[in-house]
């Protein structure tokens, strides 16, 4: 849980995820280009602009505090579209800051990522019970009266594969809406 609560701050600033998607800041002819299209948008523009050098053709928006967020385009994508295109993709991107996504997508990130725990969980008991249970002997399994932590494991490893499954559904409903 501390893991991911240290990401979620990490990843609240759009600056540290294009850094880690070895992104640069970008020049002055795109960062401009970025705060035009917000402000033809009427949208607040990123306090950040990264350029990731790379040929893939790739956006994306990320942050949720305002002093964090960020747009970032790939050199890939900044030079296979025209300005018309690119400004396009950035509008997009754009939608997606002002329209919360990105806390919603962080959200759904820190859930899936929470409830994983508890597969991980029952994972562990089960490996704990079945050492535990192959130090003993029959006679002291016996006295023991059979008490199994294995329902409790397998119980914990579906809650976390259902809830899992269902978080990932919800944000695949999110992405799309």
């Amino acid at each position: 849980t501390i893991i991911v609560l240290g990401e979620f701050v990490l990843l609240g600033d759009g600056q540290f995820v294009g850094q880690l998607m070895g992104g640069k800041p970008a020049d002055e002819r795109l960062v401009s280009m970025v705060n035009d299209v917000a402000r033809a948008a009427h949208h607040a523009p990123p306090a950040h602009v990264i350029e990731i050098p790379t040929s893939e053709m790739n956006a994306f928006a990320a942050g949720f505090r305002k002093r964090g967020t960020c747009v970032a385009v790939t050199r890939g994508l900044r030079y296979e579209l025209t300005d018309r295109e690119l400004k396009a993709v950035i509008a997009h991107e754009l939608g997606h800051l002002s329209g919360g996504d990105t806390i919603k997508n962080m959200h759904m990130a820190a859930a899936v990522s929470g409830l994983g725990g508890l597969f991980s969980a029952g994972r562990a008991i089960l490996r704990s019970d079945s050492s535990s249970r192959n130090k003993k002997n029959s006679k002291d399994r016996d006295k023991d009266g059979g008490g199994s932590l294995v329902p409790l494991g397998l119980g914990l490893m579906g809650a976390g594969l259902v809830s899992q499954f269902t978080a990932h559904l919800l944000r695949l409903g999110a992405s799309r809406s």
